[in-house]
């Protein structure tokens, strides 16, 4: 194959020596390097390191003269610290589990195009089409390749050639053809991430039932009370009138309450709240992410009804009080506003990137909403929950060195520390991180 005429100096590690060596290269050889050739010479310049103080150094050099990139391996850099692990963006305390316990049975997930084509709308249903043809045709040309270098000897699915027309196979046996090392290991992880994709579209249209039906609200007359007929949860929302100033102080939009906040007689009022016997079947849970979806979807019908429903009021109060303390950055807060006004995901796009300078894929907009940001306010509504339940006992609740809050006392808000008499540090962990930071 046509890579095979290159001859790159690979002992170089540094960016400039190489700039260095392909420019005098390049000037020397006879032949013209074709698209292939010049797309590795490319990367050889890419994957150099900046300096030889890089830690992470060039990408993994293959036997056969082809680096992969980082992060088409399985090698991962070293946790040094249970915090360090608890701060990863992909740490979960749900994978956490003794040592003696048995590996849990890894179940495998399959896209469903069948459920798919039944429940998304069109819109959704045309992306995901053009998706599953860039995949098919992918995975048929991998297939080929594979075959005529031994490393399959079964021949493509009888099911995947069937969804392809006779053009598409052809082109992708003649893709196939020119495929070399390099560029099958990227057409590999290419393939990786258009399945990917899929699941981005799932949320779309599989959503769990809920016990609270949103349209019947949409409908009602404006002198219907919001909290006549549906419970709100977890801790309902801040009535005007005498307890005005005990709620102004639960619902506290900048800090979760304190034991030293209330006196006897409101804490028997919150007690009153917490414990009181249900009120009605229907019920809205801030706490879940499938209510959260609905409501913001609902949001401007809600704003226009506020001005003649005192109940709705306090629910969008309600709920501006738990977006405050879900702690969302700028760029949530941009994304949760832009998705309440029902603006596109490239709009969204457009403005995170005009104001951020980052670039997200249209896609990765829809999952930090869902699987983010709504789980974010979804959170911050069960630890307020948490919080109150915990007000009666002060022993409970912990003052931090730093910005003098009483936190509860939890693993979540603070670091252990045996040399303590309490068993954690003296600061709260947002603290605790301001100062390795700084």
């Amino acid at each position: 194959m046509s890579y095979n005429r290159l001859s790159l100096n690979w002992e170089l590690n540094l960016r400039t020596e190489r700039t260095a060596f392909v420019e005098e290269y390049l000037a020397a050889i006879p032949f013209r390097p074709t698209e292939d050739e010049l797309e590795t010479i490319s990367n050889y310049i890419l994957w150099g390191k900046r300096s030889e103080s890089e830690k992470d150094g060039p990408a993994r050099l293959r036997e056969d003269g082809f680096y992969l990139d980082s992060k088409w391996t399985s090698s991962t850099s070293e946790i040094e610290s249970l915090d360090e692990l608890a701060e990863s963006p992909s740490f979960s305390e749900n994978d956490l589990r003794p040592l003696d316990a048995p590996a849990p049975k890894r179940v495998r997930e399959v896209f469903s195009r069948e459920k798919a084509r039944k429940y998304a709308s069109p819109v959704v249903l045309e992306n995901l089409e053009a998706i599953w043809t860039q995949i098919d045709v992918t995975e048929l040309t991998l297939n080929f390749y594979e075959l005529a270098h031994g490393k399959r000897k079964n021949p493509p699915r009888e099911e995947l050639l069937n969804r392809l027309s006779t053009e598409e196979i052809d082109a992708a046996r003649a893709r196939s053809a020119r495929l070399n090392q390099f560029t099958y290991f990227k057409l590999k992880h290419q393939l990786k991430d258009l399945r990917e994709q899929q699941y981005s579209f799932e949320d779309t249209y599989v959503h769990t039932l809920l016990p609270l039906k949103m349209k019947p609200y949409q409908e009602h007359d404006s002198s219907s009370e919001f909290g006549a007929d549906i419970e709100i949860l977890p801790m309902g929302t801040p009535h005007p009138g005498t307890h005005e100033k005990t709620y102004s102080k639960i619902f506290n939009p900048e800090r979760t309450p304190a034991p030293a906040d209330f006196d006897a007689k409101e804490l028997d009022f919150i007690s009153s709240i917490l414990w009181k016997p249900a009120q009605s079947k229907k019920t809205f849970d801030f706490r879940d992410t499938d209510h959260l979806y609905e409501f913001f979807n609902m949001w401007d019908d809600l704003r226009d009804r506020a001005e003649e429903s005192e109940s709705i009021r306090l629910l969008l109060r309600t709920a501006n009080t738990y977006i405050s303390l879900a702690d969302l950055d700028e760029k949530e807060l941009v994304i949760l506003k832009r998705k309440i006004q029902g603006k596109s995901n490239q709009e969204i796009r457009d403005e995170i990137y005009e104001k951020f300078g980052h670039k997200y894929q249209l896609n990765y907009i829809s999952t930090l909403y869902c699987k983010k940001i709504l789980e974010k306010i979804a959170a911050a509504a069960s630890i307020h929950r948490e919080v109150c339940e915990n007000l009666f006992f002060p022993e409970n609740f912990k003052k931090c060195k730093d910005c003098g809050r009483w936190i509860l006392l939890d693993e979540r808000n603070w670091m252990k520390r045996k040399r303590s008499n309490d068993g954690f540090s003296p600061r709260c962990k947002k603290c605790e991180k301001i100062k390795r930071l700084g």
